[in-house]
């Protein structure tokens, strides 16, 4: 006869696989869900509102809110700016969580990426050690394609409240139409 605190193990260790084996085969969920801003709003909070065109990046190691994050820098050159006020410097650095260092790697959902698209369009703010961030994480950024249509970033989260939100608003129109909507946001 068993007891009952042998029962009771063989149970959890029971239980213990069969969850076990539930993670083995089950796919990780992966969903960032973000307010979605308007364009007033994305104007609003945008130090710059640039036309950028990546030269390079590296990741590095950064304390953020008390944790031990990697963080990739993008070096930028400023080709255009849609908003007077934009100071004209001619290169800029980016920050986006997550990235690589040696073996281990890092991956943020909703972040923009900066690094491969090619020129975007980007409203960034600028942190208080003078790198930029992309204002509201993705929808901040543009992919700009050769024939000057903005593409929302591919890795854009999912945005409530999208039938209002910036990247709506732009997302297909000509960089052109773009500078225009950006204006009139401006003068709200």
């Amino acid at each position: 006869m068993s007891s009952p605190s042998s029962r009771r193990a063989f149970l959890t260790l029971l239980g213990c696989g069969t969850a076990a084996s539930a993670l083995v085969r089950s796919k990780p969920a992966l969903a960032t869900l973000v307010r979605g801003l308007t364009l007033p709003e994305m104007v609003a909070q945008s130090a710059r509102i640039v036309v950028v065109e990546p030269l390079d990046s590296h990741s590095h190691w950064q304390s953020i809110g008390g944790r031990r994050l990697i963080v990739t820098d993008t070096s930028v050159r400023v080709l255009d700016s849609l908003r007077a006020d934009s100071a004209a410097e001619a290169q800029l650095v980016l920050r986006t969580l997550g990235g690589r260092i040696g073996d281990r790697s890092e991956l943020v959902l909703g972040q923009p990426d900066f690094g491969t698209t090619g020129q975007g369009l980007a409203f960034l703010t600028r942190a208080d050690d003078g790198v930029f961030w992309a204002t509201g994480m993705a929808q901040g950024h543009f992919a700009l394609s050769k024939e000057q249509v903005l593409s929302a970033s591919r890795f854009l989260p999912t945005i409530m409240k999208w039938e209002h939100s910036a990247v709506k608003a732009l997302h297909g129109q000509k960089l052109a139409t773009a500078r225009g909507l950006v204006a009139g946001a401006a003068a709200k």
